[in-house]
């Protein structure tokens, strides 16, 4: 065994240290994407609750979010965003439906499709590579998740 050094023990102790941050933090990250995918699917579910209860009035949308609870939306769940959770309850909900999305109220479904009807609010997805991003629906149904840097441009 002339002319081999063993590997440390810190050194190896070191190696396995990195490999384990690298592997949390893509764990992290992976996490981060499937809630915001929860999200834009909520938004959806809102979006669609709005677009029925139009139909039913005439086209316009409810004049707030609680009215679509619990007949256009059954889960007060669904008017939570996953990023947001533990901290934010169903007992928020009921308090403030608009707690983690925001929402557009007044419009109709003669407005520009193109119109937001209902975002995350700013904060949501705060970590990860998602900072800063929202999820939007727009009056035409369109749903999407738009980056930090396009928002002005999507909200005006």
């Amino acid at each position: 065994m002339k002319g081999k050094k063993p590997v440390k023990p810190v050194v190896m102790l070191l190696f396995l240290l990195l490999i384990s941050v690298f592997f949390a933090s893509s764990s992290y990250r992976a996490k981060e994407c499937a809630k915001m995918g929860v999200c834009l699917a909520n938004l959806k579910q809102l979006g669609s609750g709005c677009s029925v209860y139009a139909d039913n009035f005439g086209g316009v949308f409810p004049p707030s979010l609680s009215l679509l609870y619990p007949d256009y939306v059954n889960s007060l769940d669904t008017f939570i965003c996953p990023s947001r959770k533990p901290k934010v309850t169903e007992a928020d909900v009921r308090n403030d439906f608009t707690v983690c999305y925001e929402y557009v109220s007044g419009l109709t479904k003669k407005d520009d499709l193109e119109c937001l009807l209902l975002y995350d609010r700013e904060g949501n997805h705060r970590i990860g590579h998602h900072k800063g991003d929202r999820n939007v629906v727009f009056i035409g149904g369109n749903a999407r998740m738009v980056k930090k840097t396009d928002w002005q441009e999507v909200s005006r």
